[in-house]
């Protein structure tokens, strides 16, 4: 049997990233959904730390590599304090607290350096497969117009839902009865066994911004 009606969906930061990739790579994708992505890794980086900081991690990135090479080990360091920085809502936030006790406390430095190359970005330049991309106004985790520019390179089918009055935490409690629905219906409209193919040449790009009066 031919694998013909597969969808992919990937949540925040690098998952929503990572679906994209995807796309960009697999013809079998017939649709994505993209929530909070990052569309570029070095971009994400920097922007956690002011400039004399940013100018120090790049330097302690060298000092790494260096070290690797004279002697075949480099520094381990904690992911969410070293690597991402974790914004004052992340220190709060009870939302993943389901996950929070699986994530590693140290893994290799050398590990933000393909973060730096991390690039879905380009993958999406000139997509043809469906995409949903899904962001957050003024969100200070993953960049809003990171969202923005996947969907604004992207050529096929495509999708903006922009969630406001809320942030990037908060988000994945919220609205799930407006977002969710059209998660579902995406994939509904464009994962679909192949027994019969149908083309059109009417495009599909729509806009949508959700506005849900605050709890």
């Amino acid at each position: 049997m031919i694998a013909d009606a597969i969808g992919c969906f990937g949540t925040g930061g690098t998952g929503g990233g990572n679906a994209v990739l995807l796309a960009g790579v697999d013809p079998r994708i017939r649709a994505v959904v993209s929530q909070v992505p990052v569309a570029d890794g070095r971009d994400w980086l920097h922007r956690m730390r002011q400039e004399h900081e940013w100018i120090a991690y790049l330097s302690a990135l060298e000092e790494d590599a260096k070290l690797r090479v004279t002697t075949g080990r480099g520094r381990t360091v904690h992911p969410r304090e070293e690597i991402m920085i974790p914004t004052p809502e992340r220190k709060t936030t009870t939302i993943k607290a389901d996950v929070d006790e699986r994530i590693p406390t140290a893994i290799s430095l050398a590990s933000a350096e393909q973060i730096l190359e991390y690039r879905p970005i380009d993958a999406a330049d000139g997509l043809l497969t469906p995409l949903m991309v899904i962001g957050v106004e003024a969100d200070a985790t993953t960049p809003t117009d990171h969202a923005e520019a996947l969907y604004e390179v992207a050529a096929g089918p495509k999708a903006l839902i922009m969630q406001r009055k809320t942030s990037h935490y908060a988000a994945y409690d919220r609205y799930w009865t407006e977002v969710t629905p059209r998660i579902v219906q995406w994939f509904d409209r464009y994962v679909r066994p192949a027994d019969v193919r149908v083309e059109s040449s009417a495009g599909s790009a729509s806009i949508e911004n959700l506005e849900v009066a605050a709890r």
